[in-house]
Formats: C-alpha cells, sequence, structure tokens
C-alpha cells in the first residue's frame, strides 16, 4: 500500500487515485486522519490512533459524501475521547443504532417500500421496469447506506455513472425515483430533507429525436385519401386507418 502525505484540500482528495498495481494508497492529513482510496475507486476517512497500548483504526465515513472538513471535525472528536481516556471505537458501538433498525433504513429498503406503496396504481410492466432500474444502477453502489446518511453528492455520483453510459433518460428517471423515495423518507420520519431535490438540473437533460411528422393540412388529407385507398393485407390496412385516430406515440 503506498503512502502519501498532501495538502488539505477537497479537490484533492477528490482527484486522488489508488497507488501502482492497483493497491490501496493512504493520504495521510495529520494527526493519524488518513483518507483510504481503493482500487475499485471508493474513498473512506479513517483515524489511527492507540489506545491502550494496541493500534486501532476508527471508520469515518466515505468520501465525497463526507469532506474533509467533517473528517477533520471527526478527528478532534477522537482526540477528545482519547484525552478523556476513552476509546472512540467502543463509544460509537455504543450510540450506533440497533442493526434492526440499521437494516430497516437502508435506502434500498426505503426504496422498496415505497415501490411496494406504489405498485398497486400502477401497470404490472411499469413497476417491473421501476425495479428493476433500481436495482441495476442503484441499489449495487448505495443499496447498504442507511438512508440518513446519504448526501447529494453521493446520489449525484451514482447518476453520472448511469450518463457516462450514455444512458441520459434512465439518469433522469432515477433522479424522479429517488426524490419520490425521499419524500417517503420524509412521511415515515426516517430523514428530514429531501437532499434528492437538489439535484434538479444536475443531471444531463436527454437528447430529443424529432420524429418526422405531416402538419401541411393539404398532405395531411393526401394521406388519409392513401390509406383509403391501400389495398394491402387487411391487417395493414385496419392498423393505418386506426392510427390516425389514436395519436399513437412513437414508443
Amino acid at each position: 500500500m503506498s503512502i502519501k502525505v498532501v495538502p488539505r484540500s477537497d479537490a484533492k482528495c477528490c482527484n486522488a487515485e489508488a497507488g501502482v498495481d492497483d493497491k490501496p494508497s493512504k493520504l495521510f492529513d495529520g494527526g493519524g486522519l488518513f483518507l483510504q482510496v481503493m482500487p475499485h475507486g471508493s474513498k473512506l476517512w479513517r483515524l489511527k490512533y492507540r489506545f491502550a497500548g494496541a493500534e486501532k483504526l476508527l471508520l469515518i465515513g466515505a468520501s465525497p459524501g463526507v469532506s474533509l472538513a467533517s473528517a477533520s471535525d471527526e478527528r478532534t472528536r477522537a482526540k477528545e475521547l482519547l484525552r478523556k481516556g476513552s476509546d472512540p471505537v467502543v463509544r460509537r458501538r455504543m450510540n450506533r443504532p440497533s442493526i434492526e433498525n440499521v437494516a430497516q433504513n437502508t435506502l434500498e429498503s426505503l426504496a422498496r417500500e415505497w415501490h411496494t406503496q406504489q405498485k398497486p396504481g400502477w401497470a404490472d410492466s411499469h413497476a417491473s421496469k421501476v425495479l428493476l432500474r433500481m436495482e441495476k444502477n442503484i441499489f449495487p453502489w448505495l443499496a447498504s447506506l442507511p438512508i440518513a446518511t446519504v448526501t447529494a453528492p453521493i446520489l449525484l455520483t451514482a447518476l453520472q455513472r448511469v450518463e457516462r453510459r450514455g444512458a441520459l433518460d434512465t439518469a433522469r428517471r432515477l433522479l424522479q425515483y429517488l426524490i419520490q423515495i425521499f419524500r417517503y423518507a420524509i412521511r415515515t420520519s426516517r430523514v428530514e430533507h429531501n437532499i434528492a431535490t437538489d439535484l434538479i438540473g444536475a443531471t444531463a437533460a436527454p437528447v430529443v429525436n424529432k420524429y418526422a411528422s405531416t402538419q401541411d393540412p393539404a398532405l395531411l388529407g393526401r394521406l388519409l385519401r392513401d390509406i383509403d385507398c391501400y389495398e394491402g393485407s387487411l391487417g395493414t390496412r385496419t392498423a393505418l386507418a386506426l392510427a390516425p385516430m389514436r395519436l399513437c406515440r412513437p414508443g
């Protein structure tokens, strides 16, 4: 594992990369605080300290959700606990919510609750698409995060991953789902603020394709007469006759 000391800068933390040969690297900020950069791209703030003669590690949180300033504040609080003779890791365990409570309040659990509530009002095909989009694009990276710890930058990173595939419309729809999920979380007292709404306008706009259309009344009349005179198969003739009356969508 490579070790580097970097200036205090959120920008440098965001641009930090793993070490050579795809090995984790450590970027120290002083006082035992460091950012661990993993080969797969995740970045974790950790604090190295000694208690009762043993070296220990305190996990502070993931970057960029936890900023350098927030990580520094956690370091200060941990140092204060050490001065009082208390182990920061043990204190965190004592204050941590129960495992059952955390499991019921992860992003995935809230998303599935919301989906279950909405499903009766949706067509089965639409309900399946909504869940599949979440399972494919959001859950693999954010499923286990407690809903209260999810930040706008964390959501934006997941949406930008979808955008890089060129799936701009999917990213837009995912943001709409996340906004509704956080509204549900507010209604059920899991969070106090809908952070997903902070991302409105932050995703790339889908490219709109213009489809051929007949806007000249004379040309439209000719098209309708041509349909009436069509002598092909009954199925095709019926479909052509129905099309002008149904205003079919491209899909």
